[in-house]
């Protein structure tokens, strides 16, 4: 199948409760937009680059970056808004052709190379597969956290013997 687009959809919503406008904070001297932004660029793989945000401040950087800004709709910007709702308004807003490819690029991700991008649309484009997502394991000492249930017990998050196999016997998570 013959793609028509590849498109980069940067979301980056200006509220944030755990960490007020997270989306322009400084990791390594560059704001977690900018980095977004750039990397995308520099992956040379992208027919269209889309920020989409509610932020002035993040506006801003896309413009100066050459890239599309799309202001995100006032009931977009909730802290319980899934990533659907606000892909699903990008791809109305810019009218893509049901063939384009979507890569969904989160700014909190700012150690995602260009590389990385190219890498993950490679092994979509070449595996025929519905989607990539990234993802990273963690350690084995996770599937043993325990927690205080309604009663006032504390059981094994994941299951009641958890807590208590030995590391060997923990699935990689």
């Amino acid at each position: 199948m013959v793609h028509k687009s590849v498109i980069a959809l940067i979301p980056a919503r200006k509220g944030s409760k755990g960490l007020p406008r997270k989306n322009l904070a400084v990791v390594g001297g560059k704001p977690l937009i900018t980095r977004a932004i750039e990397e995308s660029i520099l992956a040379s793989v992208f027919d269209h680059i889309v920020v989409s945000s509610d932020d002035e401040d993040v506006a801003e950087i896309a413009h100066k970056h050459g890239v599309t800004y799309v202001e995100r709709p006032k009931e977009l910007v909730g802290d319980n808004i899934s990533s659907d709702l606000v892909i699903a308004s990008v791809i109305k807003e810019c009218q893509f052709q049901p063939d384009t490819v979507l890569v969904y690029l989160q700014p909190t991700s700012p150690l995602r190379t260009s590389y990385h991008i190219r890498d993950a649309l490679k092994i979509f484009l070449g595996r025929h597969v519905d989607s990539v997502i990234s993802v990273k394991s963690v350690a084995s000492s996770w599937y043993k956290i325990m927690q205080l249930n309604d009663k006032g017990h504390i059981v094994g998050s994941v299951s009641l013997d958890a807590p208590f196999l030995n590391r060997q016997s923990v699935p990689k998570i």
